[in-house]
C-alpha cells in the first residue's frame, strides 16, 4: 500500500504495499549492497496528497508522518544517510536513540530528482528483502483512539476513510482497484505481547483468533460480524490499530515478510 514506498531491507514508508512498495530487488540487486539507494521521486508529492486529505476523513483515522529508522535486528545504525543528486550529496541527520530524521522531508522535496542513499556496510551482504534496518515514514492510516474499545460504527468509518488515504499512495489509474481495508491490524508497542483481542457481544466478550503478519495481529470485519459483535476490544498494553487489506492481498503485492518466516 505498513506503501508507496516500502522498500525491503528495508526502507518502509509505512503504509501498505499496494500503495507502492518498491523492492530493491526490482533494481536488479540480489543483495542490498553498500550504499543502498532508491529514487526520491514522488515521495514528497505523495506526502503532500496525504496532507491535503479533507479533515472529515481524519476524525477516526489519520497518518502521522514521522520518518525514522528502526533497527529491527538490533544491529548498528547506518553509517550515513544522504541524498545524492547528480554530483551533489546532502547528508540527513539521524537522531539517536530514536532513529528520527526530522530534516528528511524537506531534503526530499528539494531533491526529488535524486536518490535516497544509506551507507550500511554491516548489512550489505544480506538479501535485498532483508528488513533488519527499517525506514518508516508513518504513512499508514491508524485509528486515533487507542482506548481499547472500537465500536462497529468507528471500525466501518475507519475502513472507509483509510481507503481514501491508501488511494492517494497509488497511481490514479489503479485507485478504483484498491481493495477495501476491512481487516484490522493490532500492533503492540511491546512486540513480545501476545494478542489479547476480543469481540463484545450480547453474551459478553468473546476471544477472537488473529493471524500474525509482520508486526501485526490481524482480525477481519467478517470475524466480528460472525460473532454478532458490537465492538472490537484490545487489551495487553499500548498498541495501534490499522485498517488493512487481507493478508492474502498484502502477500500478493509483496508487502513485507511473514513474521513466521
Amino acid at each position: 500500500m505498513n506503501q508507496t514506498y516500502i522498500f525491503p531491507a528495508r526502507i518502509c514508508l509505512s503504509a501498505l504495499i499496494i500503495a507502492g512498495c518498491l523492492p530493491i530487488a526490482a533494481y536488479g540487486q540480489d543483495l542490498r549492497g553498500d550504499p543502498f539507494c532508491f529514487p526520491a521521486k514522488g515521495v514528497g508529492d505523495m506526502v503532500e496528497r496525504l496532507e491535503n486529505i479533507d479533515a472529515d476523513r481524519r476524525d477516526v483515522v489519520d497518518v502521522n508522518v514521522s520518518p525514522r529508522f528502526i533497527r529491527k535486528d538490533g544491529g548498528p545504525w547506518p553509517e550515513r544517510f544522504y541524498i545524492r543528486d547528480g554530483e551533489d550529496e546532502l547528508d540527513i541527520a539521524v537522531e539517536k536513540p530514536s532513529g528520527a530524521t526530522p530534516s528528511f522531508m524537506s531534503a526530499v522535496r528539494a531533491h526529488e530528482s535524486g536518490d535516497i542513499c544509506i551507507a550500511d556496510s554491516a548489512r550489505a551482504s544480506r538479501p535485498a528483502d532483508d528488513e533488519g534496518l527499517y525506514f518508516e515514514m508513518g504513512l499508514s492510516p491508524i485509528f486515533n483512539s487507542i482506548a481499547g474499545r472500537h465500536d462497529m460504527a468507528a471500525l466501518k468509518e475507519g475502513s472507509k476513510d483509510a481507503k481514501v488515504f491508501y488511494q492517494q499512495m497509488i497511481p490514479m489509474a489503479f485507485r478504483l482497484l484498491m481493495p477495501d481495508p476491512d481487516y484490522y491490524g493490532v500492533k503492540y508497542e511491546d512486540k513480545a505481547t501476545p494478542p489479547q483481542i476480543f469481540v463484545d457481544t450480547a453474551k459478553g466478550e468473546v476471544p477472537v483468533s488473529s493471524d500474525s503478519y509482520r508486526d501485526m495481529h490481524i482480525v477481519s470485519m467478517d470475524q466480528i460480524r460472525r460473532e454478532g459483535g458490537s465492538a472490537l476490544i484490545v487489551r495487553g498494553g499500548a498498541y495501534t490499530l490499522q485498517p488493512t487489506p487481507s493478508i492474502a492481498t498484502m502477500k500478493r503485492f509483496g508487502y513485507g515478510q511473514d513474521t513466521e518466516k
